[in-house]
């Protein structure tokens, strides 16, 4: 990078005719580029001053494109000389220095402001007059146009008389109305007409596939799927096929519930229909595909009635409606219409990483009928907005707040804050009444002698692949929240608060696939439930299923609150919060997650009574089972409930029982998932209900209690009960382990040939981890053979073989040629393949070392999501290229030129990896002279040798699909 380089992007910035994304970054982010920026005005200081919460100064900048204002920036600075020097001594120009001490900087604050903004929360007031009177009836007069063309289209008789209608209708002033309010009105006046209408339009018209999924909210995806028989015009029979492929394919997803979805329902201000727009996710694990479908009605009461009375997370504000809401479900996210009565005002003032102003209206009934909300980066902003009235603010999470130097301006009046920060203040608070806790004192010994153990981590870094294959399990025990409150001397809420917080922080950030939170959380009931509250996450619907499982147990200090209690109700007071946080709790009882992604629970009941060969079929297809309970130390005869590890809850006799119900169980799973991914989760370790230590090979043993921090795993026996915190004031993080997540479905069947259902194809690949919906109804033939499957499909026209749901067609009509000679057919495919993937792994091991993704996936190994090297089977020649989409790529002269441009922080580490003496996969006949400049790719044929590459791939995985004749080469593939 030279001066005329940077000089040229600036000039072309200024202009407009590059954008700040296509300058390569190693340019972007360097000091020298930012002062080129500055000089030429696209980089101009605009706010500046003192942030009495971080106690630093600032400069915020804005960027500009040409004369666009693309964002801001904002830098700060720790001390007043290198600030005052960044700005070469301009620090009065729209400067606020807000409770700074300015004996010791010199400032005149007669030349700077207080604020930068000029609004307070008086100006934001509950209005019930907030709908336009006038642009409200210009709405009801178009929505009156509409009946007459719903009395239009109600005339149509079939497709083609229905789209010459809606041409005229996009002309018209209606046409601001969807067409799926068309169909709703049509469907509220004759149902069976509306049917057979849009059934025409679904089986005659190319993009008619778009009324399938509102067919099918409407009627049902069956009967859609009875009537639907394509036979569209002017397409060829096979763009029909594809068609019809596409739509069946999603009514089977819609019958057989596979999608997840996400509901939003209210008052469309804009066109005054009443809605409910259903956004489907269809697919499993991450390949979801979007589709949207939304119910209008004119009515509010055939609005509220299709809801069931619900109108939860309802916003209505925009109707003008006389309606009796007593019988309706809401909730704080409901906005009702303005009506009457006496209005209830709250204000929420708190800080979460900025500040935050939210304010509600309510009427007498407790109905949401306003939130105004809003949000600052700076307190004196925040405070000038409140009119510096922090009274009930919620500052627990924010110690700046000590730094304020002047408090007499503030209105204080119930500040919730740390204790130390109060004290700082001077501000009285409501001191917290300490809990009563007690330490076991082999309990204390154990943690002493072991706390090394606590303090390793074994965490490796996994590649891309590893990280999709595996499912990676983080796990804590023994947090005894009492313990810590005490330790770290918290007097107030708020500092109670600030601990509670760290620690679900902690738990959140390391929270993998599955996290497990062992017992002995907490002694104090609503303790367990406030920390149980914070680390519920919002979920989305269309999130993955199995993503960020969190699963409890319970310990014998969750029982000390409940003495006078069945055990089984204590229990369920704990799976109720936990369950409605959107957990789970295990007690003597099993989830697991099936193949597509979804999670299953089997309760202690139905576990008790089950056979094990029905348990073994009904987890057949789960791709990982975590069995596990308190399970009690009835074997334990030197630490147990005589030494009152229960308090009074438990006694001795109870204890026992309830160790050989949990072992009597245990032994079942074992039976039943003795080859399956499985983890036994308990609070007491196993010799304490089992009264041995023997294990079953490849399970997962977690627990805690002890305080003797151990794990052992040697590949076979796997043992981790080394996170259990203890009575420490330390707040730790989570540590981790990994298990697979592919299982072999068919391994109890002996070598041959099998007949089977396209249901066990698909669930055999998806517990091989891959992705696929194979639908055809032809009979499947699976062909095992010494660890090995292949499958071939039998049609009317011969024999093909299967890979995923692509079928090739076989010129040898003959299942057992191909079972007969398999075994020489995979040796023919590996030997080259293993050469040609060792040296693939060697560049992903070295992409991995720069910072990069180093997934494989046929002839391609990624850099990261835009950036990838092709390396040809042929010559093992390396290409790197930048893509944005299949076929728009960039060709680089070499590898390296590619990571100068795009990954510069990668090039750094490429640097010193060509320090080493190692052989460099990343360089080919030592081509490695940068050049920036790329060649525009448009083919695609790199794609079509990955595809045959990544087919052969699947031998390493076990299976065979695709076919080479070892004698002569030939592809026996049609």
């Amino acid at each position: 990078m030279n001066k005329k380089e940077i000089n040229e992007y600036i000039n072309k910035l200024k202009t407009g005719k590059v954008r700040r994304c296509d300058i390569p970054k190693y340019i972007i982010i360097s000091p020298e580029f930012r002062d080129a920026e500055r000089k030429a005005q696209i980089r101009i200081p605009y706010k500046r001053g003192y942030d009495v919460i971080s106690n630093s100064f600032f400069v915020e900048e804005l960027i500009k494109n040409g004369k666009t204002l693309e964002y801001s920036e904002t830098i700060y600075f720790e001390s007043f000389d290198s600030y005052k020097s960044f700005l070469s001594g301009k620090i009065y120009d729209n400067a606020c220095y807000f409770q700074l001490n300015t004996n010791e900087k010199n400032i005149d604050l007669k030349k700077t402001k207080t604020h930068f903004i000029d609004e307070t929360i008086d100006d934001y007031v509950f209005d019930k007059f907030t709908v336009d009177p006038q642009e409200y009836e210009n709405i009801e007069r178009v929505k009156k146009l509409l009946y007459k063309w719903v009395d239009k289209f109600y005339q149509c008789k079939n497709a083609e008389q229905f789209l010459s209608i809606s041409e005229k209708y996009n002309k018209s002033k209606c046409s601001m109305i969807p067409s799926d309010a068309i169909f709703a009105l049509l469907f509220k006046r004759d149902s069976q007409k509306t049917f057979n209408l849009f059934m025409d339009i679904l089986n005659t018209e190319y993009d008619g596939n778009k009324y399938a999924l509102l067919l099918s909210e409407f009627f049902g995806s069956q009967k859609v799927l009875d009537n639907y028989n394509p036979r569209i015009r002017n397409c060829t029979k096979q763009m029909v096929n594809r068609k019809k492929t596409e739509v069946q394919g999603l009514l089977k997803k819609i019958i057989s519930g596979d999608y997840q979805k996400r509901e939003t329902k209210g008052f469309d201000s804009k066109i005054h229909l009443f809605f409910v727009k259903t956004d489907y996710y269809l697919g499993i694990e991450s390949h979801f595909r979007h589709r949207v479908v939304v119910r209008y009605f004119d009515k509010f009461d055939e609005f509220a009635d299709y809801l069931m009375g619900d109108l939860s997370d309802c916003d209505l504000s925009g109707a003008i409606i006389n309606a009796d809401f007593s019988n309706c479900v809401s909730n704080e996210s409901t906005i009702f219409p303005i009506g009457g009565g006496c209005i209830k005002y709250e204000v929420q003032k708190y800080w979460d990483k900025y500040f935050y102003v939210r304010q509600k209206w309510t009427d007498n009934s407790g109905n949401v009928l306003d939130i105004k909300s809003h949000n600052f980066k700076y307190f004196f902003d925040f405070a000038y907005f409140l009119k510096y009235d922090l009274s009930n603010a919620d500052f627990s999470m924010c110690d700046g707040i000590g730094n304020l130097t002047d408090i007499s301006v503030f209105k204080l009046d119930g500040l919730m804050a740390r204790s130390k920060v109060l004290d700082h203040l001077g501000v009285k608070y409501k001191r917290w009444p300490k809990a009563k806790t007690e330490s076991f004192s082999p309990v204390i010994k154990n943690e002493e002698e072991t706390a090394l153990i606590l303090e390793h981590t074994r965490e490796k870094r996994l590649s891309f692949d590893e990280i999709y294959e595996m499912n990676v399990v983080a796990y804590i025990s023994d947090l005894h929240l009492i313990h810590k409150l005490l330790n770290l001397k918290c007097r107030n809420d708020a500092d109670i608060l600030f601990v509670l917080n760290d620690v679900a922080n902690n738990i959140k950030k390391a929270s993998s696939d599955v996290t497990l939170i062992g017992g002995d959380v907490s002694s104090d009931y609503l303790l367990y439930q406030q920390l149980v509250e914070l680390l519920t996450e919002k979920k989305h619907a269309y999130s993955r299923a199995e993503r960020n499982i969190k699963v409890f147990v319970l310990g014998n200090h969750e029982l000390w609150e409940f003495p006078k209690e069945d055990l089984n109700c204590i229990v369920e007071k704990y799976r109720a919060i936990i369950t409605n946080a959107g957990m789970y709790l295990l007690h003597n009882s099993i989830i697991y997650k099936t193949t597509d992604g979804k999670i299953h629970e089997i309760s202690q009941g139905e576990l008790k009574t089950i056979s094990v060969d029905d348990l073994r079929e009904k987890l057949s297809i789960a791709q990982l089972i975590i069995f596990g309970g308190t399970g009690f130390s009835g074997c334990n005869n030197d630490f147990n409930a005589n030494n009152g590890i229960y308090r009074k809850t438990i006694t001795r006799k109870q204890e026992i029982q309830e160790s050989k119900i949990f072992n009597g169980l245990y032994e079942k799973v074992c039976a039943a998932c003795y080859d399956k991914n499985v983890i036994i989760f308990t609070h007491m370790p196993k010799i304490d209900w089992s009264g041995n230590n023997d294990t079953i090979d490849n399970f997962v043993y977690v627990s805690g209690h002890t305080h003797r921090n151990y794990f052992y795993d040697d590949g076979i026996t796997r043992i981790y009960s080394d996170n259990q915190i203890g009575y420490s004031k330390r707040i730790h993080s989570l540590k981790k382990f990994y298990i697979d997540k592919q299982f072999d479905l068919f391994s109890e069947y002996e070598d041959g040939v099998y007949e089977i259902s396209k249901d066990a194809y698909n669930n055999f690949l998806r517990a091989k981890n891959l992705t696929v919906d194979y639908n055809r109804s032809d009979t499947v033939m699976m062909l095992k053979r010494e660890g090995y499957y292949c499958f071939i499909r039998k049609g009317k026209k011969g024999i093909s073989i299967l890979n995923g749901g692509a079928l090739k067609k076989l010129w040898i009509d003959d299942i057992n040629y191909y079972y007969d000679n398999m075994v020489n057919e995979i040796a023919f495919l590996k030997k080259p393949l293993d050469k040609y993937m060792a040296f693939q792994q060697r560049l992903a091991e070295q992409i991995r070392f720069i910072g990069g993704y180093g997934r494989i996936h046929g002839c391609i190994v990624d850099i990261d999501f835009r950036n990838h090297i092709y390396v040809n089977p042929i010559d093992f020649t390396v290409t790197g290229y930048f893509a944005i989409d299949m076929i728009s790529k960039y060709v680089y002269k070499n590898v390296p030129s590619l990571l100068m441009d795009k990954c510069p922080m990668m090039y750094k580490r490429y640097i010193k990896l060509l320090e080493g003496k190692s052989e460099n996969a990343l360089v080919v006949s030592n081509n490695t002279e940068i050049d920036l400049k790329s060649v525009y790719y448009p083919e695609t044929d790199i794609y079509k040798a990955s595809r045959k590459i990544k087919k052969m791939q699947k031998v390493n995985r076990g299976i065979l699909t695709t076919w080479i004749d070892p004698n002569t080469g030939k592809d026996l593939l049609e």
